[in-house]
């Protein structure tokens, strides 16, 4: 679309051309690291430490907020990043010795 009005209705976002993109997950400006944790990465991470390839992407514009997110502030709202190697340590922690092979990725332009 070249400009117009986009509107937001549950987890649908339209551009004025009738196009329309569903999403997993809509978060208001008010939800926490931990918010988004619970509902939409968490299940990823149980399926990681079940054995399987997982990816957690954030994509956005400049100063949307993805670093955050992902690294969270240290003190008080950890990001994405520590409660998942949180979740992971606690469920693998009583298992027999594994190997986990993580990665953590910041591409900025």
């Amino acid at each position: 679309s070249s400009g117009g009005h986009w509107e937001m209705s549950e987890k649908f976002l339209a551009d004025g051309s009738g196009e329309r993109w569903r999403f997993d997950e809509v978060f208001g400006p008010r939800a926490s690291n931990w918010d988004l944790y619970e509902r939409s990465v968490q299940h990823v991470i149980d399926a990681f430490c079940e054995g399987a390839t997982c990816t957690i992407f954030a994509c956005g514009p400049r100063a949307s907020g993805k670093t955050f997110t992902m690294q969270g502030d240290n003190s008080h709202s950890p990001g994405l990043v520590q409660l998942a190697a949180a979740q992971i340590w606690e469920q693998q922690q009583p298992k027999s010795r594994q190997l986990l092979q993580v990665s953590y990725l910041e591409v900025a332009d």
